[in-house]
């Protein structure tokens, strides 16, 4: 590839490839990530979570996806009431891990009833 001669200072494809911006071309291959890689990281997990070693040594990974599973089991249900009203998990993650689920169902519900509301309008 050569060096454009205009104004930018990107370098020309020469048919190769197309002229894509990097962060376009970079975005395209986080989003093949392979269902496989995320078979075997939850079959990783499962294992580390049944081992009998991990259980009689307490080690921190198995604690640490411990607590994962714990938080996403608490936010399933939060996510199941409220994502239709515009809840991301990012926020139902938040309440839980800082145990404010109360006030993300009171802040939440008034939002979901308008939204209902606006529908039935």
């Amino acid at each position: 590839m050569a060096k454009s001669k205009n104004k930018s200072s990107g370098l020309k494809s020469k048919g190769e490839r197309p002229n894509v911006n990097k962060k376009v071309r970079n975005a395209v291959r986080a989003d093949r990530v392979q269902i496989s890689d995320s078979i075997h990281s939850a079959e990783y997990k499962k294992a580390i979570i049944l081992s009998p070693k991990s259980v009689t040594d307490g080690t921190r990974l198995r604690e640490k996806f411990l607590a994962e599973e714990a938080v996403e089991r608490a936010i399933a249900p939060l996510l199941n009431r409220f994502a239709i009203a515009g809840l991301t998990k990012a926020a139902a993650v938040q309440a839980v891990k800082t145990e404010k689920v109360p006030d993300l169902n009171s802040k939440w519900g008034v939002r979901l009833k308008n939204y209902r509301d606006s529908l039935n309008a």
